[in-house]
C-alpha cells in the first residue's frame, strides 16, 4: 500500500509518461497505454478514460464495466464510489480541455494524495495534448494522402490525356495522308509506325490477304522488323483464326468495304506492360484507318481508271478536258496548241476485219501518235476513232510539224491479222489566244479537223475565225439535206471528158449540185460531206445516176453524138449488195447501153476495203460496165491491192502535182501513168487547167483529159451543144 508520490518521483513518472505518449501513432493505442501507465503510477485498481466516442477502462473487466456509473461519478468529481467487484473505492477525476471527456482513477484502500491527483491530473493533459497532436497528425496525414493520391489521379489522367493527343495526331496524319491521295504503301506505313509507337510496342505490322495465292497473307507494312526478318515475312500462310495472339501481342482485323483482309498486329516485349482494354481501342482505331486507306486507293484508283480510255491506256476525254483547263487557268504565258486527230477509213477496217482488229489499230495509232509528243504534251483518245494532243509551250510551226509528223506516222501501213492495212488522219490545229477558253479551244480544234476533212483524206488544217462561219453552213446544210430529193432541188451537172488525140468529147462526167432555196448551189464537195455526215450521199448517188442515164436518152432523143457517162459510186453505195442495180437499173431503162457507163471509185474508198472494193469492180466488169480508179496515187492503195482490181481507166490528177503550172508533168506523174498501162487501163489526167499542160499530157502517155481547159460542168442543155459542136468539129 503507498503513502504517495513525492515531486521527484512525479517529475520522472510524468516524464516517462511523456515519452511514452510520443511512441505512439494513433488515439486507440495511445489510450491504452495512457490507461495502463496512470494505474500503475498511483497504483490504482482501475483507470478509465471517458470520452464521448469510445470508453478505455483496465481494472474492470469489459462485460462488467459500468459505463454509465463511470461517467455519473466523473461527471460529478465524486471523492468516493462503488464499483463492481470492488465495493468502495476512492475516486480521482480529470477532465480533458480539448474534449467532453474524463481521465477517473479508482483506489480501494488508501485515498490518492495531492501529489497523485497532481500527477493525474497532469497525465491527463498529457494524454489530452497527445490525442490532440495525433488527431492533427491524422488529418495531416489523411490530407498528405489524398494529395498524393489526387496527384497520382492527376499524373493518370494527364498521361491519358498525353496519349490520347498521341493517338490524335497519328490519326489526323494518317487522314491527312489519305485525303492527298499519297501512295497506299506510304499510308499503310504510317498505320504501322505510329501503331508501334502510341502502343510503345517492338514490332508492328500489316498483313493483307493475297490475291494471287488463296490462302496466304501479304507483309504490306512492317516497323521495327530487321530487313532479313521482312525478307522471311513476305508471304505466309493464313492462320485459323486472324488476330490470334499472346499476352504480350496485340492484334486487330483490318476491313476493306466491310470484309476483312488482313490485320494488324503490335508486339511488346517480354518487359513491357500486358496490353488492355485501352490498348486495344487504339489498336482498333489504327486498323480502322488502314481500312480506311485501303478503301480510299480502292476508290481513287477506279477514279483514275475512270479517267482512263481502257482500250488504249491514253487520258480520256473529262480528263483531258480538266487538263486543258487547269492549264488555261495558269498565269496565261504559256502557249498551248490542241491537235484534234480523226482516222479516216477506220470503219471500213473494223467492220470488215472485226472488232478486234479494230481495236488493235486504235492501240497502235495511240502509240504512234505518243510517239511524236513531246514528254510535257498529253494525248487522248476521245472516242471512237477520234484522238486529241494537247502541246505544251508550243508555236505554230511546231504544232503543224507535229501535225505533219502524226499524220506521216498513221499513212505507214499497219499489219492486222496478217494483212496490211493503210488509213490516213485528218488533223485540226487551234492555239491559244487572249480569248480562247478550254470549251472554244477545243471547239476550234474540231472545226478545223473538219475543214482538214473536207480537203481530202490525210489533210491537216489550222484553224481561223472564217471555219466558224463554214461550220455553221455545213450544219445547216446536214439539217437542211433531208428534203434535197422530195423537193427536187438536186441540180446535176455535167463536164466534159475529152479524147486527147482529136480533143473529141467522149464522155461527161455527172456531179451533184444542190439547189439551195436560201443558200444558193451548193457545190458537190460541200454537198458529198453533208450526204456522208447525214447518211444520205447513197440516196443522192441513186438520184444523180436516174437523172444522168434520163438526160443521155433525152440527148439521144435530140440527135446529140452518143457519148459515155461517168458517174462516182460512193463508199456506201460500193458496200450495197445492190450496188449493180443501183448503176444497172436507170440504164436498162432509158435504153443506155452498161458500155456506156464508167463507174468511177475514189483511191480511198478502195483502200477502205480492198477485197470487197476489188470484188464489187469485178462485178462490174463482168455486167459490161466500165471503171476506173480516181485520185490514183493520192489514195493510200498498195501496189498489191491495186494489181488486184480490174479497172478500164486509172484518173490521175495532175493538178495535185507540186508543180502542175510547169509545162512538163512531173517525174511522180509520169511513173503513174507507166503504172496505168501496167494494169492495162487507159490513162485520164484530171485537173487540166491549161494549154501548157495539155500539150505535154500526149507525150506523157495520157489518154483521157478532164478539167476546166475543155469546160467546167454545165447543165444538160449547155453540154448537149458542147457535145453537137465537137461531133461538127471532128466530122
Amino acid at each position: 500500500m503507498t503513502t504517495g508520490t513525492g515531486g521527484i518521483a512525479s517529475t520522472h513518472l510524468l516524464a516517462e509518461f511523456v515519452a511514452s505518449m510520443a511512441r505512439h501513432e494513433d488515439e486507440a493505442s495511445a489510450v491504452t497505454a495512457a490507461t495502463e501507465r496512470i494505474a500503475a503510477a498511483v497504483e490504482a485498481e482501475v483507470c478509465a478514460v471517458l470520452r464521448p466516442e469510445v470508453v478505455v477502462c483496465v481494472g474492470l473487466p469489459p462485460a462488467e464495466r459500468p459505463d454509465e456509473l463511470l461517467w455519473r461519478l466523473a461527471a460529478t468529481s465524486a471523492r468516493a464510489g462503488d464499483l463492481p467487484g470492488l465495493g468502495s473505492c476512492h475516486l480521482a477525476t480529470a477532465s480533458f480541455s480539448s474534449t467532453d471527456g474524463y481521465l477517473l482513477v479508482a483506489r480501494r484502500d488508501d485515498p490518492l494524495s495531492i501529489d497523485e491527483i497532481i500527477l493525474i491530473r497532469a497525465m491527463a493533459r498529457v494524454l489530452s495534448l497527445s490525442l490532440q497532436m495525433l488527431r492533427t497528425l491524422a488529418t495531416e496525414r489523411t490530407l498528405r494522402e489524398r494529395s498524393e493520391r489526387q496527384a497520382a489521379e492527376n499524373g493518370r489522367l494527364l498521361a491519358e490525356v498525353r496519349a490520347q493527343q498521341r493517338l490524335t495526331e497519328a490519326l489526323v496524319s494518317i487522314e491527312a495522308a489519305i485525303a492527298a491521295r499519297r501512295p497506299i504503301s506510304e499510308v499503310l506505313d504510317m498505320v504501322t509506325h505510329r501503331a508501334r509507337d502510341v502502343l510503345g510496342g517492338d514490332v508492328a505490322a500489316l498483313r493483307l490477304v493475297d490475291r494471287d495465292q488463296a490462302g496466304h497473307l501479304l507483309l504490306a507494312s512492317s516497323s521495327g522488323l530487321t530487313t532479313e526478318e521482312r525478307a522471311a515475312a513476305v508471304r505466309t500462310r493464313a492462320p485459323a483464326v486472324w488476330g490470334s495472339a499472346d499476352e504480350k501481342t496485340l492484334s486487330w482485323p483490318v476491313r476493306e468495304d466491310g470484309l476483312e483482309v488482313g490485320y494488324l498486329v503490335v508486339a511488346r516485349g517480354a518487359a513491357g506492360p500486358a496490353p488492355d482494354a485501352a490498348d486495344r481501342d487504339v489498336l482498333a482505331a489504327f486498323a480502322e484507318h488502314a481500312g480506311m486507306a485501303l478503301t480510299a486507293a480502292k476508290t481513287t484508283h477506279a477514279m483514275q481508271q475512270a479517267m482512263k480510255d481502257p482500250l488504249t491506256g491514253l487520258a480520256n476525254r473529262a480528263q483531258f478536258a480538266d487538263e486543258l483547263g487547269t492549264r488555261l487557268a495558269a498565269d496565261g504565258s504559256e502557249s498551248l496548241g490542241l491537235l484534234f486527230v480523226d482516222l479516216d477509213r477506220f470503219k471500213p477496217v473494223n467492220d470488215t476485219l472485226g472488232h478486234a482488229a479494230g481495236d488493235a489499230l486504235l492501240i497502235e495509232v495511240a502509240s504512234r501518235i505518243r510517239d511524236c509528243l513531246g514528254g510535257a504534251d498529253i494525248v487522248a483518245r476521245f472516242g471512237g476513232d477520234e484522238f486529241a494532243a494537247l502541246l505544251v509551250d508550243t508555236t505554230l510551226e511546231r504544232a503543224t510539224a507535229v501535225a505533219d509528223r502524226i499524220g506521216q506516222r498513221i499513212r505507214a501501213p499497219f499489219d492486222l491479222l496478217g494483212r496490211k492495212v493503210y488509213v490516213n488522219a485528218s488533223v485540226g490545229i487551234a492555239l491559244t489566244d487572249h480569248r480562247t477558253d478550254a470549251a472554244g479551244l477545243l471547239r476550234n480544234a474540231d472545226v478545223a479537223m473538219y475543214e482538214a476533212k473536207r480537203r481530202g483524206p490525210g489533210n491537216q488544217a489550222v484553224f481561223e475565225r472564217r471555219m466558224h462561219k463554214a461550220m455553221s453552213t455545213r450544219l445547216r446544210l446536214e439539217a437542211d439535206l433531208d428534203g434535197i430529193l422530195t423537193r427536187r432541188e438536186l441540180a446535176v451537172r455535167y463536164q466534159p471528158v475529152v479524147r486527147l488525140d482529136d480533143r473529141a468529147v467522149v464522155a461527161v462526167t455527172a456531179t451533184p449540185y444542190w439547189k439551195h432555196p436560201d443558200l444558193g448551189m451548193i457545190s458537190p464537195t460541200d454537198l458529198l460531206t453533208s450526204a456522208k455526215a447525214t447518211q444520205m450521199v447513197e440516196r443522192i448517188t441513186r438520184a444523180l445516176i436516174e437523172e444522168a442515164c434520163r438526160q443521155m436518152q433525152q440527148w439521144r432523143s435530140a440527135g446529140a453524138a452518143p457519148v459515155d457517162l461517168h458517174v462516182l459510186i460512193p463508199a456506201a453505195l460500193l458496200r450495197d449488195d445492190d450496188l449493180l442495180a443501183a448503176i444497172g437499173g436507170p440504164a436498162m431503162r432509158y435504153g443506155i447501153r452498161p458500155d456506156q457507163l464508167v463507174a468511177e471509185v475514189d483511191e480511198s474508198t478502195i483502200a477502205e476495203d480492198p477485197p470487197l472494193a476489188a470484188d464489187r469492180l469485178e462485178q462490174m466488169h463482168r455486167a459490161g460496165i466500165r471503171t476506173a480508179v480516181t485520185a490514183f496515187g493520192n489514195g493510200g492503195c498498195s501496189l498489191r491491192d491495186l494489181l488486184r482490181i480490174s479497172a478500164d481507166i486509172v484518173a490521175i490528177d495532175v493538178a495535185d502535182a507540186p508543180d502542175h503550172n510547169s509545162a512538163s508533168p512531173p517525174p511522180l506523174s509520169r511513173l503513174l501513168v507507166r503504172l496505168a498501162h501496167m494494169l492495162d487501163a487507159a490513162a485520164m489526167a484530171t485537173g487540166v487547167d491549161t494549154h501548157e499542160q495539155l500539150a505535154e499530157l500526149d507525150a506523157a502517155g495520157y489518154r483521157y483529159g478532164r478539167g476546166s481547159l475543155f469546160g467546167c460542168p454545165a447543165d444538160g442543155t449547155t453540154t448537149a451543144d458542147r457535145i453537137r459542136q465537137a461531133a461538127v468539129v471532128h466530122s
